[in-house]
């Protein structure tokens, strides 16, 4: 009779060693798990000079070509953008990629007006939001001073790209001092910002606005994203000799990544880091062994096949 060991031997002879990283298939995807990294929140300055610092070269818009007398008021439609050619502004006047009130008329404020040092915009009488929108796709930075005629404090609110259904997320959300004459208010974000809407806390004070803003791509860090591992595979091989593992075929969105790769070859032995590589197994497994590919890329997001 033999023993139990000489009956794997020889059945070993006889088959092969199966082992379990087979490729994906649109019928029974393979187990690929991203791990998403949560975008860091905005940074918000209460400093002009750290701010300017950080962001030296972004276009001004301070609504010094509106037509408005000093110490004067005028009304304005919405939306206060550069194709406007009315009583307040002349085409062109306003900077491109911005525009202001969509859906309400804003008050366009002369150089004196209640003290205020230079001229500026704010909601008007009716409107419960003063709304900045970020035209262009590409502004992740954003610096102003904050108006306020009869309010003290600003609430901020910070809104990314639209999803498919046209909602803006929301980044985040502040609050900010708001004078006659202006107190600066900055944000960066590691996201494209679209939209900011200043509103006062009490929401039947308005004439809330702001007296200038800098805007445009500023330093935002680019966003990662996670790669895709892929094993390749299926793989086979007699006991006692080895297989070749091969993962090339791993992929990563961000041009340039560079993955790292780590290969459990299921039977406890040391992990292979290189893309290919190949392993003995020393006996047979029922069900064949289980390899698992996993692939880092350098900012540390994983995927794994």
């Amino acid at each position: 009779m033999l023993r139990p060991s000489r009956v794997l031997a020889i059945s070993s002879l006889l088959g092969l060693t199966l082992v379990g990283c087979e490729q994906p298939t649109a019928d029974r995807p393979g187990p690929v798990h991203a791990q998403l990294a949560a975008p860091a929140p905005p940074t918000f300055y209460a400093d002009r000079n750290a701010f300017v610092q950080q962001f030296p070269s972004l276009p001004l818009e301070d609504f010094e070509k509106g037509k408005v007398a000093d110490g004067g008021i005028l009304e304005c439609p919405g939306p206060v953008d550069a194709s406007n050619n009315n009583l307040c502004f002349s085409p062109g006047a306003i900077l491109p990629g911005v525009e202001f009130n969509s859906d309400h008329s804003i008050d366009l404020f002369g150089r004196g007006f209640l003290g205020n040092p230079s001229k500026n915009i704010a909601v008007s009488f009716g409107g419960d939001a003063f709304i900045i929108d970020f035209t262009g796709g590409n502004v992740t930075a954003a610096g102003m001073d904050l108006v306020s005629y009869f309010a003290d404090t600003c609430q901020m609110d910070i809104f990314g790209q639209p999803d498919v259904s046209g909602t803006r997320p929301l980044l985040a959300s502040t609050t900010a001092p708001c004078t006659e004459q202006g107190a600066f208010w900055g944000v960066s974000s590691g996201e494209i910002i679209t939209r900011i809407r200043i509103q006062a806390p009490i929401l039947n004070l308005r004439f809330v606005g702001v007296d200038n803003i800098a805007f445009g791509p500023g330093v935002g860090a680019p966003v990662n994203h996670p790669p895709v591992a892929n094993a390749g595979g299926p793989y086979s091989g007699a006991e006692g000799s080895p297989v070749l593992f091969n993962g090339g075929a791993s992929t990563d969105p961000d041009v340039g990544d560079v993955l790292t790769y780590d290969w459990d070859f299921g039977d406890g032995t040391p992990h292979g880091t290189a893309v290919t590589g190949s392993h003995t197994y020393a006996d047979n497994h029922s069900g064949g062994w289980p390899v698992t590919l996993k692939v880092t890329d350098r900012g540390g997001l994983t995927s794994t096949a």
